[in-house]
């Protein structure tokens, strides 16, 4: 089976779980999951997320996640892994940051010349997170603190206090579906990434949309059953708060692992994705671009998304769209970019939305599906 491209993505996305108007009854509800009901990871009750949903481990990156303190660890409720590469003195925020695990991991990557900011409502999470401070500082033999925790709803991110234009990268890890209102959580991330910047996030998404009568169940919004957004709702929300196309990085299976809420939701199917998008200048050269093997731990070749791999010393011509996310980057002094002499001979590269579920399948029909998220102790 082929990935088939989407001609069209839904004109309507007004559905209740992409803005809820009862946000304050949702907000409570989320906080008082997180932050009393659930104790540890294992008390998930309907799906369980491991790391292997997101991008695959490093080996810094899991040098930095092993140095994270165990108790900050256990309370790690995510779906994905939320760590891209080239974080050195990069200034990164963490959305809904809980517990602080991704923060401290993305704490040591940045280096003391960087800067972590998490962001959470949830005062027990951001107590627990901010009892390690000192902790992780001596760790990693920071002199001074390079972290902090800022309570804040995440759909008014400037009236917490964060500036505009600031930050090179915002992570996420399965937060954005919690919000009530998903098109006004990714207008403040814009808002507070600088040019250039990235939002790199890990989600759950839904191949249609879950039916309000289930919209009362506070563990079923909790845990991303009923609160995820249909992926093509995702995908114009995007678009019309001014990101780039979102890229998929990488994608794994999300079977409803009780019985009850299975059948609950009858026919809806669910995937965990981690995505990539960025905030570009509307000006776009005329570029070919080629990778110089200077990312750390991706000399030989650098996996940007699922279809994307830049190999060292190869030029990539007419990909106009990646070329301008490149030089306007980070990752601008990894290429080399030269004016594009040939545009009357070859067509631009023009990327079209994927299916997540029909990408899955085909990963399925190659014998290449990725591994489920665990579903231990569940019936």
């Amino acid at each position: 089976m082929s990935v088939s491209a989407v001609s069209e993505i839904s004109k309507d996305t007004n559905s209740w779980n992409v803005k809820r108007k009862n946000a304050k009854r949702v907000y409570a509800e989320v906080e008082d999951y997180y932050g009393k009901k659930l104790k540890k990871s294992e008390d998930v009750k309907i799906v369980n997320c491991s790391v292997k949903a997101g991008t695959a481990c490093t080996k810094l990156i899991k040098e930095a996640l092993s140095s994270v303190h165990p108790e900050v660890s256990s309370r790690y409720y995510g779906c994905g892994l939320t760590i891209p590469t080239k974080l050195s003195g990069k200034k990164v925020l963490d959305l809904g940051s809980g517990s602080g695990r991704d923060c401290y991991a993305i704490s040591k990557l940045v280096g003391e010349t960087g800067q972590v900011i998490g962001v959470d409502m949830t005062e027990s999470q951001l107590s627990l997170a901010r009892s390690y401070i000192d902790y992780h500082m001596k760790e990693y033999g920071y002199k001074t603190p390079n972290i902090s925790f800022v309570k804040g709803y995440l759909e008014n991110l400037t009236d917490a206090g964060l500036k505009e234009d600031f930050f090179d990268v915002i992570v996420s890890n399965c937060t954005v579906c919690l919000s009530p209102d998903k098109r006004k959580l990714l207008t403040e991330a814009y808002k507070v990434l600088k040019f250039g910047g990235e939002m790199y996030f890990s989600d759950l998404y839904a191949d249609k949309v879950v039916p309000e009568t289930l919209h009362d169940n506070a563990e079923m919004w909790g845990e991303g059953m009923t609160s995820a957004l249909v992926w093509t709702d995702f995908y114009k929300i995007a678009k019309e708060v001014g990101f780039t196309q979102p890229c998929l990085v990488s994608i794994s299976p999300l079977p409803i692992c009780d019985k009850k809420y299975r059948e609950a939701l009858e026919d809806i199917h669910y995937v965990s994705a981690t995505y990539r998008m960025f905030k570009l200048p509307t000006d776009e050269e005329k570029l070919n671009f080629t990778y110089k093997g200077t990312v750390p731990e991706n000399e030989d070749q650098l996996l940007f998304d699922h279809r994307t791999v830049f190999k060292c010393h190869e030029k990539k011509c007419n990909d106009f769209k990646m070329a301008a996310i490149l030089k306007n980057s980070r990752y601008s002094e990894d290429f080399d970019f030269e004016d594009c002499s040939n545009l009357d001979e070859h067509e631009a590269v023009c990327y079209k939305p994927v299916n997540p579920f029909e990408y899955l399948a085909q990963l399925k029909s190659e014998n290449r599906m990725p591994s489920p998220p665990p579903c231990s102790k569940r019936k």
